[in-house]
């Protein structure tokens, strides 16, 4: 019998998937000029969407949530800085 893994996706799937997801949010929210504390949800939110769906156990969950939020702050950083919207 195999043994059942506590990912849904893999750790390298999530890690691009917050970091594509962010990337857009941080491009459209460059271009439309739409610069909040809102901004803050989806950073944070998307990490911890992503966490919350792609693992199947706690102890997972909390093993990849810091490393996805540290991902969307870099991939934020990086979309920001290649486009020009700083």
């Amino acid at each position: 019998m195999m043994a059942v893994s506590s990912y849904v996706f893999s750790k390298p799937g999530q890690l691009l998937l917050v970091a594509i997801a962010v990337g857009v949010c941080t491009y459209i929210a460059g271009r439309v000029d739409f610069r909040t504390s809102a901004n803050a949800l989806w950073i944070l939110g998307i990490p911890l969407l992503v966490t919350s769906v792609a693992n199947r156990t706690w102890d997972s969950r909390l093993y990849m949530l810091l490393p996805l939020i540290v991902c969307s702050l870099i991939s934020v950083m990086l979309t920001g800085e290649f486009f020009g919207l700083a």
